[in-house]
């Protein structure tokens, strides 16, 4: 069992402690309180503590008036590592006051008290009481009271002891500790951490029957755990007397009234009676009361103890209210606490949420905790996302959400709660506890941090754990698959454990009462709605069921001659109808009609071609030969069919061509490259898929470069494939559009070549000697072919230009030959930039004057 570190809210020593010769009351009663300031610690740092508080009247009802304590003490919370002790000094005033009005200064506060003990005062390394018998017994009026103390240290421990605490007046008690062997003449401490202080005196009583405690088996109780449940008490005889026939009774108000009693025959002196009443009904939800009481005697303040309970649908948990009275954790380290639930097992149980109180000590603010569910066996198998504990949360529920959520854990015993997480810097206590006199065995646990290391523990309090659960109602039918034959009874059937249950089908109300069943007969796909109501719980399920009708089939098959079918379980040899029934998908009957028929056997016949030296593949014979061949294969009616071949002789096939290509270069025939001319032969497949023989005869291609020249125009040889591009010579330059065999040069003189290509064979070309050309002084030249103007039509200037020969003067008449413009260059030029801008549009004749003679050119004027 992994060890703990624990803080723990509150054990409690009983409220009231008896013997048969004095009682010992606590007042004030602690409420979760702890401190190691308040009150002497044991260690040096508390050489000398001096401190008083008050109890008023309204604390001290458990103390009879006019009673004489003979004893005080301290309750201890936490023990030191080592007994420690020394001296103290205690004072006791009645008083009428309700809050602390003494003085911090200490001579002043004790000036009117009177001192009832002066001695020896040891610290126990146990939790428990330190209490001192006075030396002068001290006699209570009724009233409040005030205590002082005051403590001087000759033995000390290392760790601290702690004392439980009240917290209820602000400044209750004033109080403070030194280092040193001189007491505080000054308590400049505040604090309403007062002290418990444990009240003795003297048993007064012959008749005083005490409720200690009273609890249920669950303070939030849920309807799906019975309709009954157990409450447990513990009633002591406090008197010095033997106490015969006391009735105690259970009363039971709020959600679930109920009232009933037991007797004690007989109970000693300082003697427990514990008692269980079994039965007490639990079936509607809400809030109540559990009282239980005792005939009235001599001290009625300790008469009856009352205990809250809340009765849900969906929470259930150990603790009852809200209240915190102390903080449970494993300090630095890692570890689960859970909470046992033993689930029901009538119907589907799920636990959706567990909802973890945080305890109220400020180090829990920026932790992080995890909820987890545990099977039987201490093995997790749900969990939360992690959540961080926030200021806000202390001292109340956070609600962690599993992840699954769907794990039906129902007639098992499971473990929920939360895992705290290591924090090797800060330790922590995560978990609130809450204090009981009662306290039910094997219900708080611990677990490592993922399982395993089991321990319960009673020591610690209640475990302030609760879980939200969901149930279904155990809905089923006689559907397959959600599906029902046609004409069939639904049947519904649901747990019997709720009170009532409403049918409705298709939206229709068709059953509501007590009954967990209902049949009906469907007609179409139906959807029925079960709600199953348990007190003021409601619970819903649903099912929705198809309709299967018979399948009616009709089957044809074909029966070969001599062969036979097979047809549920029968062998048909003859033709005719059959019939079988087999049951459907939906678990209905379906009947299959086979109608049987006779099948001949078929026939065909199939051609085919064979190459010399080749096969042909026929199912399983290769053939070689032509001829006529047959073979036997089932046919699609799975009979037998022959197949008859025709197999004939193909011939081979051949071909020639010729093609040219350039010297130096090369021509690809099939997978040959040839780059000389001759004869080549290459064998491929023909259409009959025979071979195939081409033969190529390769040669060079001859260029004919000759030029001759008629009139104006120059020209090559026209030949075959051959493609053309005139040029400039003795400087190479293109001429544009100048791309067939002959060509007319636009100027008088000049240079000119033809380059001749053959693209095919290969891509060569050869250029033609450069011609010298030249038609100066020839008869009949046409100079205006060799003028050019523009753009024309013009509208703001006119661009001229000569390619063979200067311009010296120019004339621009109009249509009918008037001379408009009369103009002589500035010297011989080749071009100039007539403005026609003035001009009227029209038509004009522009008259040029060369060296070669006159030349006439139109243009339009726009």
């Amino acid at each position: 069992m992994r060890k703990l570190t624990l803080i723990l809210g509150s054990i409690l020593f009983g409220t009231v402690l008896n013997s048969q010769v004095n009682l010992t009351v606590p007042a004030p009663a602690n409420n979760g309180g702890t401190s190691t300031l308040r009150a002497p610690n044991g260690t040096a740092a508390h050489t000398t503590i001096r401190g008083h508080l008050i109890i008023p009247a309204s604390e001290l009802t458990g103390i009879p008036t006019g009673t004489s304590l003979n004893g005080l003490g301290f309750s201890i919370s936490t023990a030191p590592d080592v007994a420690a002790g020394g001296n103290i000094q205690f004072y006791l005033e009645n008083t009428a006051d309700v809050t602390n009005l003494k003085s911090t200064t200490w001579t002043t506060a004790i000036g009117t008290m009177t001192s009832v003990y002066n001695g020896a005062f040891t610290l126990p390394a146990a939790i428990g009481p330190a209490d001192v018998i006075l030396t002068t017994p001290f006699v209570y009026t009724g009233g409040g009271l005030y205590v002082a103390y005051d403590y001087l240290g000759t033995t000390f421990s290392t760790t601290a002891a702690s004392v439980f605490c009240n917290t209820t007046i602000g400044g209750g008690v004033k109080v403070l500790a030194s280092a040193t062997t001189t007491p505080p003449a000054v308590l400049t401490g505040s604090s309403a951490f007062r002290p418990e202080i444990r009240f003795r005196f003297p048993n007064p009583f012959t008749n005083n029957l005490a409720v200690l405690g009273v609890t249920a088996d669950k303070g939030k109780d849920n309807l799906f755990f019975s309709n009954t449940q157990n409450v447990y008490t513990t009633i002591r005889n406090s008197s010095s007397a033997t106490l015969t026939n006391k009735v105690v009774t259970l009363a039971v108000a709020g959600a679930n009234p109920f009232t009933t009693t037991q007797t004690i025959a007989s109970i000693a002196p300082g003697a427990d009676a514990n008692l269980t009443f079994s039965g007490v009904p639990k079936t509607v939800t809400g809030s109540q009361t559990l009282t239980v009481s005792v005939p009235a005697d001599q001290q009625p303040a300790n008469d009856s103890k009352v205990a809250n309970q809340n009765i849900y649908c969906d929470t259930v948990g150990y603790s009852a209210g809200n209240v915190v009275t102390g903080g449970l954790g494993y300090n630095t380290g890692a570890g689960i606490f859970a909470n046992l639930l033993v689930m029901p097992s009538s119907q589907e149980m799920y636990v959706k949420k567990v909802r973890p109180r945080i305890a109220t000590g400020a180090a829990n603010t920026g932790n992080s905790i995890k909820g987890v569910l545990l099977n039987s066996s201490g093995v997790i198998i749900d969990s939360t996302a992690s959540y961080t504990i926030l200021a806000s949360n202390l001292g109340q529920t956070v609600e962690l959400t599993f992840l699954n959520g769907n794990i039906d854990v129902s007639g098992d015993s499971v473990y929920y709660g939360f895992r705290q997480t290591a924090n090797a810097t800060t330790g922590y206590f995560p978990l609130a506890t809450q204090d009981a006199y009662i306290v039910l065995p094997n219900k708080y646990c611990g677990f490592d941090a993922f399982g395993g290391g089991f321990f319960t523990s009673q020591a610690y309090g209640v475990f302030m754990i609760d879980a939200v659960i969901s149930s279904g109602i155990g809905l089923s039918s006689n559907a397959t698959n959600g599906s029902i034959c046609a004409a069939t009874p639904l049947n519904l059937t649901n747990s019997t454990i709720f009170n009532n249950y409403s049918f409705t089908i298709d939206g229709t109300v068709a059953q509501n009462g007590p009954g967990s069943t209902y049949s009906y007969t469907p007609t179409a796909t139906t959807t029925a709605v079960v709600t199953a109501n348990l007190a003021t719980c409601s619970f819903t399920d649903s099912v929705t069921v198809s309709l299967v009708s018979a399948l009616n089939t009709s089957v044809a098959a074909g029966l070969c001659p001599g062969a036979s079918y097979t047809f549920g379980g029968q062998a048909l040899t003859l033709p005719g109808t059959y019939y079988d029934t087999l049951p459907s998908a939906g678990g209905c009957d379906s009947v299959i009609t086979l109608t049987l028929t006779n099948v001949v056997p078929s026939t065909s016949s199939i051609t085919a071609g064979i190459c010399p030296g080749a096969s042909y593949t026929f199912g399983t014979q290769t053939l070689t030969v032509a001829g006529s061949y047959t073979r036997v294969i089932p046919n699609a009616a799975g009979c037998d069919s022959t197949i008859s071949l025709t197999l004939v002789q193909l011939s081979p096939t051949s071909a020639a061509i010729s093609q040219s290509f350039c010297e130096g270069f090369s021509l690809t025939f099939g997978t040959q490259t040839i780059t000389a001319p001759g004869t080549y032969t290459r064998t491929i497949p023909n259409a009959a898929g025979c071979d195939s023989v081409i033969t190529l005869t390769a040669s060079y291609q001859v260029i004919n470069t000759t030029v001759t020249q008629t009139g104006a125009t120059l020209s090559v040889p026209v030949q075959a494939g051959a493609t053309y591009r005139w040029i400039k010579c003795p400087v190479i330059s293109n001429i544009a559009g100048a791309n067939g065999s002959s060509y007319t040069p636009l100027v008088l003189t000049g240079s000119f070549a033809c380059i001749i290509s053959f693209p095919a064979g290969g891509g060569c070309s050869d250029t033609t000697d450069c011609i010298s050309f030249d038609q100066t002084g020839i008869e009949g030249v046409n100079l205006s072919s060799f003028v050019e103007v523009f753009p024309n039509p013009t509208t703001e200037v006119l661009n001229v230009e000569s390619n063979s020969f200067g311009i010296s003067s120019y004339k621009v008449l109009d249509i009918n030959g008037r001379v408009i413009v009369k103009e002589a260059n500035d010297g011989v030029t080749n071009s100039f930039k007539l403005n026609t801008s003035f001009l009227e549009n029209g038509t004009y004749i522009l008259e040029l004057n060369t060296d070669k003679g006159s030349v006439k050119k139109v243009f339009i004027k726009q």
